[in-house]
């Protein structure tokens, strides 16, 4: 065989062999993206007992100013973990308390509104204001139109805002629908609570006995502590991703208060505050709450009032998309494009929740990048793909 043919058969051979470590790490990765999922519970704890132990670590550094308390230090490891213990238990229950009520509040709402919603459209005069508003081949604003024209978009318009009033007690049906569906989904619910509550309270009181049952399966030690590595540096990073949610929750707020002042909307602080909370859930968003808002005003014979909520909501969505990468990039350590197309390919994978879910994938595959020092590895991966240039025929 001569040396060209050894050369096309060994270049066919690398691409065939690293053909295969490519479709086993695509296969790792679906796999993966499946279980993330699945280990959501467990993050979610990860992030709540590094929580704890960080405030109880402060909390127990400020009790040791005090020189009255410096006897009980005998065992400061336990006493410390039981600080922390108790730090998680306060943090699970005013969870579940702020998601129970805003869970109350939310369908309170949409129930109220599905009950009265045929006594607002009684009462509202909403097709005569629109056909004085065209009457006398006179447009919004006094504009003259030609009277056919007047006439033809009379017509458009009574007819859109007839179709949207009799589509929106099927819309809220369909809500109250799909939040009994939440509601019957509470084992499975009741089952993650169960998980994430062991799991926060074994992170915090067996780490040790962890890294000892890692050493039975994975001999190797220096292996184990980079997974222990990642792990810690995983958890400070989902609890600076948290710190950044928290900041656009202020943020919608804010905006929300002040678009809701200004065009006066009755009781604009609590309104405000649905707004944000809402907004922050990744299925439903801003238009849940301020679309539903822009009709009631319509409906109302309001149009200035809901062109305003509608003008506020498209300002808002442009802010939220502009401010959202560069603020979770921040906390994510990651470029604010690599954010933007971790979203895009969440949105692919896993549907809307993949405004969370896929940010969160690629934060884990940095990690694991950096810890193992990947990045030469995959660059040693894509330069095998190719022949020498100059190697002899």
């Amino acid at each position: 065989m001569d040396e060209k043919a050894k050369t096309d058969l060994s270049f066919i051979l690398s691409f065939i062999k690293h053909f295969l470590v490519l479709a086993l790490i695509v296969v790792a990765l679906i796999i993966g993206s499946k279980a993330l999922v699945i280990l959501i519970p467990i993050l979610f704890a990860l992030v709540l007992s590094q929580a704890s132990v960080t405030i109880s670590r402060l909390l127990l550094k400020l009790r040791r100013k005090d020189p009255a308390d410096q006897p009980s230090l005998k065992n400061p490891f336990r006493r410390q973990r039981l600080v922390s213990v108790f730090i998680y238990i306060i943090i699970l229950l005013l969870l579940l308390a702020l998601i129970g009520g805003i869970t109350y509040y939310l369908v309170n709402i949409l129930r109220y509104v599905y009950v009265q919603f045929p006594n607002i459209i009684r009462e509202s005069d909403i097709i005569n204001k629109i056909s004085e508003m065209f009457r006398n081949g006179r447009g919004p604003f006094g504009i003259e139109l030609n009277p056919e024209l007047s006439s033809r978009i009379e017509e458009s318009i009574i007819s859109f805002v007839q179709r949207i009033i009799s589509a929106l007690p099927q819309v809220l049906a369909n809500i109250l629908q799909y939040i009994s569906k939440m509601l019957s989904a509470m084992p499975y619910f009741i089952l993650v609570l169960v998980i994430t509550v062991m799991a926060g309270f074994y992170f915090i009181t067996q780490s040790d006995r962890l890294y000892r049952l890692m050493l039975r399966f994975i001999p190797d030690r220096f292996f184990v502590r980079k997974l222990f590595t990642v792990t810690d540096r995983l958890t400070k990073t989902l609890f600076r991703i948290v710190g950044g949610y928290i900041v656009l929750l202020i943020i919608t707020f804010l905006e929300s208060l002040l678009g809701f002042i200004i065009i006066g909307l009755p009781n604009p602080f609590t309104w405000a505050i649905v707004a944000a909370v809402v907004d922050l859930l990744p299925i439903l968003g801003i238009t849940t709450t301020l679309i539903p808002i822009s009709i009631y005003f319509f409906i109302q014979s309001f149009p200035l009032q809901g062109i305003g909520i509608l003008i506020q909501m498209v300002l808002m969505i442009v802010i939220r998309r502009l401010i959202e990468p560069a603020i979770l990039g921040n906390a994510m350590q990651l470029h604010p494009i690599v954010t933007l197309l971790s979203m895009i390919i969440g949105i692919m994978v896993y549907g809307l929740g993949g405004l969370l879910l896929g940010p969160l994938a690629f934060v884990i595959l940095r990690e694991l990048f950096i810890e193992f020092e990947m990045e030469c590895k995959v660059r040693s991966f894509f330069a095998g793909l190719m022949p020498k240039a100059n190697q002899k025929e």
